[in-house]
């Protein structure tokens, strides 16, 4: 909102890029629609990071008509160079589990990361540790909550929670991986994903992602190409399409060659191609005077 107050005082462009966190805050404001509608009216192009953040962003804001061509989706995107896939067969020899099927999820430990239901899909797949191995990196204030859970649930021995790890130990779990599963979920309050950046991490890395069906995740994985999409809080669903994987090399390697195709279109560089070619559009061509009146205020 600041940026569009002063774009209108000094009569320059405005780009606003959107993001989860950002739309629910405004959303759950008192004048939350009057704000998003100022945000809106004094902007030139507006990028949300899903389809699932622009519908939201829409359906706050207080206008009759919106301009559809002010909205384009930006995905966040990722380093491609940073995962060296060709290290792939030592430094599983390195870490001893050439021969173990592993999932990976990255992630908040928290509510909406839908990590519980992840837990209850792995006790369901009945694999033994042996074959099957998931790996969860990251913190948050579900991390004893979740820790307990697995250990009443005896998954100890298959699953793996390393808390906070550098970012050349997190690149190197990518690479160490064969699949990474996204199992968020939408909660009470409605929070969810905007677009995580873990899934364009996971097609640098050249993994599949099984994600759910919330927030921004449909937009990027593509059901039964570079993954697999389920529905949120199902882990019958989950573990289903998490077995196939397990059990089916050559699925894996399908679906790692379309996860490597996709990460091209969602690397940094081309990402910023896109970002580039929105401002030198908005900078040439703004087709109307931007509107300075105030919206009315709706509660």
């Amino acid at each position: 909102m600041i940026a569009g107050v002063f774009a209108t005082v000094f009569g320059v462009d405005h780009v606003l890029s959107l993001h989860a966190r950002g739309v629910l805050f405004v959303e759950k404001l008192p004048f939350g629609s009057t704000i998003g509608t100022y945000a809106y009216r004094t902007s030139d192009a507006i990028l949300p990071v899903s389809s699932h953040i622009r519908d939201n962003f829409i359906g706050m804001i207080n206008e009759s008509t919106t301009e559809v061509d002010k909205f384009q989706i930006q995905p966040m995107g990722a380093h491609s160079t940073d995962y060296d896939i060709a290290s792939k067969p030592d430094l599983r020899a390195d870490r001893d589990v050439e021969d173990t099927v592993r999932g990976l999820f990255v992630g908040r430990l928290a509510k909406k990361k839908g990590i519980r239901y992840l837990l209850d899909a792995i006790d369901l797949a009945q694999v033994p540790p042996d074959d099957f191995q998931l790996t969860i990196v990251g913190t948050g204030p579900l991390k004893d909550e979740l820790q307990n859970y697995a250990s009443t649930l005896e998954l100890n021995d298959q699953v793996t929670f390393t808390g906070w790890v550098s970012q050349e130990e997190l690149h190197d779990q990518y690479v160490l991986s064969d699949f990474v599963v996204v199992p968020s979920i939408e909660t009470a309050q409605g929070d969810t994903e905007g677009m995580p950046t873990v899934i364009s991490e996971a097609f640098a890395a050249g993994n599949p992602v099984i994600g759910t069906d919330v927030g921004g995740i449909p937009d990027v994985v593509d059901d039964c190409s570079n993954g697999f999409i389920v529905p949120q809080k199902q882990p019958s669903k989950l573990v289903a399409k998490m077995r196939l994987l397990i059990d089916d090399a050559e699925l894996r390697a399908e679906l790692s060659n379309e996860a490597l195709a996709t990460a091209a279109e969602l690397d940094w560089s081309r990402c910023g191609q896109r970002y580039a070619q929105t401002f030198r559009s908005v900078c040439s061509e703004r087709s109307t005077p931007r509107s300075t009146t105030p919206p009315s205020v709706q509660s």
